[in-house]
């Protein structure tokens, strides 16, 4: 990122980075499967995170066809979308990594742990992004999460 800041005329201290981070304080074996769906879905439409993660990149037809229609979902969409989704052949040890590397799931501790991470590596602005939209993520989110984040100076005037 800094060499692409830098070809554009830009100081990589100009550049706000923002890590938008599903996140879901739950130690709960359904969650965690939750989650698994949620970065397939992700990787139907990244082929760049299945490079990352090891995935051997399948037919992308089917990935050109939902970002035609990515605008306007319909009933032909969410079918087409969770076709890829089973059809995308991902172990599932590579989908807990993928997890553990790019989400915040487990417990408090381990969701701050994760968004710590994304800091050390450049972010300047962490967005959390619930999986489970729920009353208690929201509450998470508001009564620990924002808080701590906060507390750590982590929003648009930190540089890390």
């Amino acid at each position: 990122m800094k060499a692409e800041a830098e070809g554009s005329g830009w100081s990589i201290d100009e550049i706000d980075v923002i890590a938008s981070i599903p996140f879901a304080v739950s130690e709960k074996r359904s969650v965690r499967e939750t989650a698994k769906q949620l970065l397939k879905k992700i990787l139907v439409f990244h082929t760049r995170l299945q490079k990352d993660l090891g995935v051997e990149v399948a037919d992308e037809s089917s990935r050109k066809n939902l970002e035609y229609q990515y605008i306007a979902p319909n009933a032909d969409y969410v079918n087409e979308l969770s076709t890829a989704v089973e059809q995308l052949q991902v172990p599932d040890e590579v989908l807990d990594r993928g997890i553990d590397e790019m989400m915040g799931v487990g417990t408090l501790q381990q969701c701050l742990d994760s968004f710590e991470r994304f800091v050390n590596l450049g972010a300047t602005n962490i967005n959390p992004c619930p999986i489970i939209a729920d009353e208690e993520s929201d509450e998470i989110l508001s009564k620990e999460i924002i808080p701590y984040l906060k507390s750590k100076g982590y929003g648009k005037s930190f540089r890390g």
